[in-house]
């Protein structure tokens, strides 16, 4: 299992389209990412996000930061900063 981390810089005014282009535009996307397994968005300010998207494996996980990127870009007027993304192979799962 794998877990890319993005951080989102957001202008606090904008959220409520934040979350409504999550739901209307990412949601009906993420079924065609190939291994996506679940997408969390967790606020950490007012104006941050960490969104956590976990993956089957690596490969996967490095297709789909390309589709996500794009996915970010039509959100632009709402970003005060450029996505950053970083991840890694989960190591420890209290399920398992």
């Amino acid at each position: 299992m794998y877990q890319r981390f993005t951080r989102v810089k957001h202008d606090p005014s904008k959220y409520e389209a934040i979350m409504e282009y999550a739901d209307n535009t990412v949601k009906p996307q993420l079924g065609g990412i190939e291994g996506l397994m679940q997408v969390q968005a967790v606020t950490i300010s007012e104006s941050d996000m960490m969104v956590v998207a976990t993956y089957d494996n690596e490969e996967n996980a490095a297709k789909g930061a390309m589709k996500s990127m794009a996915i970010f870009g039509g959100m632009a007027a709402m970003l005060t900063a450029a996505p950053e993304q970083f991840g890694g192979e989960v190591v420890w799962d209290s399920n398992t």
